[in-house]
C-alpha cells in the first residue's frame, strides 16, 4: 500500500508538500499540486481516515436524517446535501426516522457512536426531543424544513405560510370560491405553517375555509390523497378547487376527480406543492408551489459546516420563498 513517503520520492518533493496538497491545509503551487496529485492518482493512494481522524479529532463525516428517504422532496435534499459535502471533503451516513420520534433519537445515538462531525436533520414531528437531546451532548447541528425557534441554532426552512397563501390566492383570483383542502395527518411544523397560510388567505376573501371540503389524509401515499378526495366528492355539492399539502396527494385526487366523471380543471381545480418531476408530465399537468430543494441542501451544508469551525458562533436562521409554476390544473371559469 502506497504512503505520503512513496509519492513525496517520487513526486521529488518534501513530506509537508503532500500533506498540504492531501488536506488542503496551506497554499501551494499549482504546478506542484498538479505533480503530486498525478503521483497520488498513479499510485491509487487512499488517505488513511481512521489514523487522520486521531490526530485532527474530526472524522469528515456528517449524519443526515430523513423522516422518509423514500419522499421525493426529501430524497432531493439529500442528494444536495451529499454533493455539497463532497466538495468540501464530507462523508455523508444517512438515517432515516421513518416519522418516528423514538427512532429518530436512536438515529442521533448511532451517529454519535460514529463519532460524526456534525449532524444535519429533517425533524419526523413538532415535537422537540430530538433537538434538545443534540444540544445536550453538543454536536454541531442544522435543521431543516422546521420553523423552531432557538436563538443559538442554525435553521433552513421555506416560509410554507407565503407559499400556502400564494397557492390559495392563485385559486381565488380565477374565481373559485367553493377551495378544499387536502392537509396531512400528522401536524408537524411546515403543514401547520401551509394550514394557517391556507386559512389566511379564505378569510381575507370572506370564503369559509373549515368547511366540509377540509379534509386530512389518512397517510402520505398516493393512494391516500385518492381516497381523501373522494370522500369530500360524496358531499352533493361539489368543491370547485383543491389546494394539496403535497403533490403526491394531489396526483392521487386528480385520478379520483376523474374516476367520478368529473374534468379537471374544467369542473375542479386542483393546486399541489413540491413540484415533484412526475407533476408536469401528468394529464392535466399539475399546477403546484415549487419547493427549493437544492437551496435547503445547499444552504444547509454551508451552514453546518461553518457551526463545526465556529461552534460558539450565534444561531443563524435562513428563510427560503418558493415559486408558483402555473400548470393545466389550474384554470379561470
Amino acid at each position: 500500500m502506497s504512503n505520503i513517503w512513496e509519492i513525496a520520492k517520487k513526486a521529488e518533493v518534501s513530506i509537508a508538500t503532500v500533506s498540504h496538497v492531501i488536506n488542503k491545509t496551506r497554499y501551494v503551487s499549482p504546478e506542484l499540486t498538479a505533480k503530486v496529485e498525478k503521483v497520488i492518482k498513479a499510485l491509487d493512494y487512499k488517505p488513511n481516515i481512521i489514523a487522520g481522524s486521531l490526530r485532527s479529532k474530526k472524522t469528515k463525516t456528517i449524519g443526515l436524517i430523513l423522516p422518509d428517504s423514500s419522499n421525493m422532496v426529501f430524497s432531493k435534499i439529500g442528494q444536495v446535501i451529499e454533493v455539497e459535502c463532497a466538495k468540501v471533503q464530507q462523508n455523508v451516513i444517512f438515517c432515516n426516522s421513518s416519522y418516528n420520534v423514538d427512532l429518530e433519537l436512536r438515529n442521533v445515538d448511532v451517529l454519535r457512536m460514529k463519532t460524526v462531525d456534525g449532524i444535519i436533520i429533517l425533524p419526523a414531528s413538532n415535537r422537540t426531543d430530538c433537538i434538545e437531546k443534540l444540544l445536550k451532548i453538543d454536536i454541531p447541528f442544522v435543521v431543516v424544513n422546521a420553523n423552531v425557534m432557538y436563538p443559538s441554532i442554525d435553521v433552513v426552512l421555506v416560509d410554507n405560510e407565503t407559499l400556502a397563501y400564494k397557492a390559495t390566492e392563485h385559486l381565488i383570483e380565477f374565481g373559485r370560491k367553493a377551495i378544499g383542502y387536502l392537509d396531512r395527518k400528522l401536524d408537524h411544523h411546515y403543514s401547520i405553517d401551509r394550514r394557517n397560510g391556507f386559512i389566511k388567505a379564505m378569510e381575507k376573501h370572506g370564503l369559509d375555509w373549515n368547511n366540509k371540503y377540509y379534509i386530512r389524509s389518512r397517510g402520505f401515499s398516493y393512494e391516500n390523497g385518492y381516497e381523501a378526495m373522494a370522500e369530500i366528492l360524496k358531499s352533493r355539492d361539489k368543491p370547485d378547487a383543491i389546494f394539496s399539502y403535497n403533490d403526491i396527494h394531489a396526483i392521487g385526487a386528480i385520478r379520483a376527480i376523474i374516476d367520478q366523471g368529473l374534468k379537471v380543471p374544467q369542473d375542479i381545480s386542483i393546486i399541489g406543492c413540491d413540484n415533484i418531476p412526475v407533476a408536469q408530465f401528468l394529464t392535466p399537468s399539475l399546477t403546484t408551489m415549487e419547493y427549493p430543494t437544492k437551496e435547503l441542501g445547499t444552504e444547509a451544508c454551508r451552514l453546518l459546516m461553518e457551526r463545526i469551525k465556529n461552534p460558539d458562533k450565534k444561531g443563524e436562521r435562513v428563510v427560503l420563498g418558493s415559486r408558483l409554476i402555473i400548470r393545466e390544473s389550474t384554470k379561470e371559469h
